[in-house]
């Protein structure tokens, strides 16, 4: 609507506009009309024509004579023009346009109420002799009415389609948001599986709805997952606090025999392997948290991938040793990356203990780097087992233990705290079974 009043201003400003210079126009040519008469037949002759009708629009015009001397020679005014009130004789009227007559060439009689001005050419004759020539606004002003009239009622209807229109776009464009409300109402009601039906016209509310549903999703992942770390965590914490416990009912039992002093020590050492197990679990897993969230703070540094790994295997080589394993280092020196150097350690001892577990006697660990486009590869491969088909998605879970280690000791925090520490540094670690035997974990540094 307010488009359309805009619209209307504006077409009637130019339709104003074009009016009168279509008069002004005019008004030139009937002062050359008029000029050409006087020069033929005079002031008489011109007069002769207008009283007895021979100028078919006469009644149109307000036509004046005046003198160089100031003298009106020859006045003429329909009577259809609308000058009686302010100008009650031709008198008046004569007396106004000779006063204004040196005003410029375009004067302007304006109507005491509503009637029509009166625009009017005044102009100098090659004699010297002054020739006005003037015309009033009914033509104009009538059309200019009809066009508002024509619009008003055009609005009419216009307003009601409008309305209409207007009620079903808002309905239609505020669906989806009703739909969200609700399904905030649903879910806050105990509902979590709710989700904002689509529209699928891929809008930008449609995209906002997609993603408040895929928002809900990971929210019921991250519940899902909590529950089940709880749970995991509650269940792995069970043998140890088991174990405090028997230390000390073995202590209680035997506190008045002779051997007690022994048995103290014993369960206090048992008591301290306990705890510390217990901490080691939840250090880590508050590490993991940490990571997952991204705010475990890194304190980023230039390093020698090669030297990383090399700390490593000071320490896991002696292990290996136990079970004839050999580990070769294939990095090149010149190989850089960017990281914490203490949070890579843990994450690299990780990998490299899990393959000496899971690897045979005489066997090798090899580990591999590389520059690749944009990334620096590192490659750690192991003669093992392998890792069953059903278990590779869930290695990196929070306290997932698959088969083959449940006979081995451990938190099974190991790979989910790695993947954690290579998403604090932005690189992606992947694993995927060797086609003879044994398995790759493979990690994708920044370059």
């Amino acid at each position: 609507m307010i488009g359309a009043l805009l619209l209307f201003f504006l077409t009637g400003y130019i339709l104003d506009t074009l009016l009168k210079s279509k008069d002004k126009d005019l008004l030139e040519i009937k002062f050359q009309e008029y000029a050409l008469l006087l020069e033929k037949d005079g002031v008489a002759g011109l007069q002769f024509r207008i009283l007895n009708h021979n100028i078919l629009d006469r009644n149109h015009f307000l036509i004046r004579y005046q003198s160089d001397a100031g003298k009106t020679l020859f006045l003429h005014a329909p009577e259809s023009m609308e000058i009686i009130g302010r100008t009650n004789t031709l008198a008046e009227l004569d007396e106004f346009l000779k006063v204004n007559a040196d005003k410029g060439q375009w004067l302007e009689l304006p109507s005491p109420g509503f009637g029509d001005d009166i625009e009017i050419l005044s102009k100098k004759l090659p004699n010297g002799d002054i020739l006005q020539i003037g015309k009033d606004t009914e033509d104009r002003e009538a059309f200019l009415w009809q066009f508002i009239e024509s619009f008003f009622i055009g609005l009419i209807p216009f307003v009601f389609i409008s309305f209409f229109m207007g009620h079903l776009f808002s309905k239609k464009i505020l669906s989806p948001i009703r739909w969200l409300t609700d399904t905030i109402l649903e879910i806050r009601s105990g509902f979590s599986g709710s989700r904002v039906p689509l529209m699928g016209n891929k809008d930008e509310l449609d995209n906002l709805g997609a993603l408040f549903n895929q928002m809900q999703d990971q929210n019921e992942k991250l519940v899902e997952g909590m529950k089940e770390t709880l749970d995991n965590v509650a269940h792995d914490l069970r043998t140890p606090v088991m174990r405090m416990q028997n230390a000390v009912h073995v202590v209680l039992k035997d506190v008045a025999s002779d051997k007690h002093l022994s048995t103290f020590q014993n369960a206090l050492i048992e008591c301290q392997e306990t705890s510390d197990t217990i901490l080691k679990m939840l250090d880590t897993i508050m590490d993991i948290s940490e990571a997952e969230t991204g705010i475990m703070s890194l304190n980023e540094e230039e390093l020698s991938l090669y030297e990383l790994v090399e700390n490593v295997l000071n320490i896991y080589r002696f292990i290996g040793e136990d079970k004839y394993i050999e580990i070769k280092n294939e990095i090149p020196p010149n190989l850089l990356i960017n990281g914490d150097k203490g949070r890579l350690l843990q994450a690299f001892a990780n990998i490299v203990d899990n393959a000496i577990k899971f690897s045979p006697d005489h066997s090798c660990i090899m580990i591999r780097g590389l520059k690749q486009d944009k990334s620096v590869i590192l490659e750690i491969t192991d003669e093992g087992l392998g890792i069953p088909e059903h278990d590779m998605p869930k290695i990196w879970d929070r306290l997932y233990r698959g088969d083959s280690s449940r006979s081995t000791q451990g938190l099974g925090l190991g790979l989910s705290f790695v993947k954690a520490i290579m998403n604090a540094h932005k690189a992606h670690i992947e694993v995927e079974n060797n086609q003879i035997k044994g398995c790759t974990f493979r990690i994708l540094f920044p370059a």
